[in-house]
């Protein structure tokens, strides 16, 4: 029996370094943004270790990366039944957080503030848990008892000058009946409050203020100059968002975001030369992403020069397979603005040119009058004479 015994422990350890193996490269692909594959390793490192919460950790701290807290729910259970750590009960609690069952994380959450009363890593925890359900309120209560317990924390400062933002962002959202963006991109973020700043009524002194206290404290803290620059950019204060990102890009030289924005911060300031090198920087820093490459291609529209625009965007549909309809999606938002100088393009001497042009036309319009020019030009001056008239008259 001895014998046996040896065996099954060799087996067992042998199981359990495969499983870890197979987190690690999970991990590393996660890391990568190869989510589903990433799944499929953390999936079979639980199959060879079905009683080891790591696997079970990383499989539900994925699902909530892909935003599908259903799917996470039986894994973070699991991680919480072989283990009693705090960090993997603060996982179940950010999945019960994001399936709306407040009840149910409140009865994992009372016990832990018993037990942690003055943990500021807890209460850090469970602010970030409640932001990233947009519950906004308690994010705030959560990261003061964080300055509280540490007041010189730099982060507890971010993080609540991000929830004193959020909370405006949201207020104003919902008077005006639309959805809230991707509040953790900042581009998204920056393009939806220069909406919500036109309309007036939001105060983001508070934010403002704790963001200036993180970058006090802590004169490296990135996220506090980026969140600055953006409020300032906001404001229309093209200098003052100008420093902000570069004090930030002294400490991250190599942020594509930052080189995006200050290319855009430029443009606003039409310094177009300075703008497109900041473009270029960008793509150079991240050749697997379009987004610098459509920046270089609206700086062209914003200087109206419309046919090195769309040649610039023909060149890089080779690189990048859906830079187009990305291209076609944002001509229709503004359609008006677009449609006269595509039309203008139709006759251009290079077809691929023209042939784009006739695209646009038809994805903006609804319409399919291929490239008749005439044809084009009478649907135009129907749509201005609608537009005119009004729809009741």
């Amino acid at each position: 029996m001895r014998w046996l015994l040896t065996i099954m422990l060799v087996l067992s350890a042998g199981c359990m370094s495969q499983a870890a193996k197979l987190n690690e490269e999970g991990i590393l692909l996660a890391q990568e943004n190869r989510y589903e594959e990433a799944i499929g390793k953390f999936q079979a490192a639980s199959a060879l270790a079905p009683l080891d919460a790591t696997a079970y950790a990383n499989l539900a701290r994925t699902y909530l990366l892909l935003r599908k807290p259903e799917e996470a729910l039986v894994p973070a259970q699991k991680a919480v039944e072989f283990s009693k750590s705090l960090a993997c009960k603060l996982l179940l609690v950010q999945t019960y957080f994001w399936l709306r069952e407040e009840r149910k994380a409140q009865a994992i959450i009372e016990p832990l503030l018993t037990e942690n009363a003055e943990n500021p890593t807890l209460f850090m925890a469970l602010g970030d848990i409640a932001l990233s359900a947009r519950d906004f309120a308690t994010a705030i209560l959560r990261y003061q008892e964080v300055i509280r317990l540490t007041p010189n924390s730099d982060r507890a400062y971010v993080q609540i000058g991000r929830a004193y933002l959020w909370q405006e962002m949201e207020k104003m959202q919902k008077q005006q009946e639309m959805p809230l963006p991707n509040l953790e991109h900042p581009r998204a973020m920056m393009a939806r409050m220069g909406n919500l700043m036109a309309s007036g009524g939001m105060s983001l002194d508070r934010a403002g203020a704790a963001f200036r206290k993180a970058v006090y404290i802590n004169p490296e803290n990135v996220e506090g100059y980026i969140l600055l620059g953006i409020l300032a950019f906001q404001r229309t204060d093209y200098e003052e968002a100008a420093l902000e990102w570069e004090e930030a890009l002294r400490f991250e030289p190599k942020s594509v975001f930052l080189h995006m924005a200050l290319g855009l911060n430029a443009q606003h300031k039409k310094d177009y030369i300075t703008a497109e090198s900041y473009f270029v920087k960008a793509g150079e820093l991240a050749p697997q992403q379009n987004e610098p490459q459509l920046l270089r291609i609206f700086l062209r529209l914003t200087q109206k020069q419309y046919a090195e625009a769309v040649n610039l965007l023909l060149e890089s549909s080779s690189r990048f397979a859906t830079i187009e309809q990305e291209m076609l999606a944002a001509l229709s938002y503004e359609k008006d603005s677009h449609v006269p100088w595509l039309l203008s393009l139709l006759a251009h001497h290079n077809s691929k040119i023209a042939e784009f042009s006739a695209r646009a036309l038809s994805h903006v319009s609804g319409q399919a009058f291929t490239r008749d020019a005439q044809v084009w030009q009478n649907w135009w001056r129907e749509e201005q004479k609608k537009g005119k008239e009004g729809p009741n008259e």
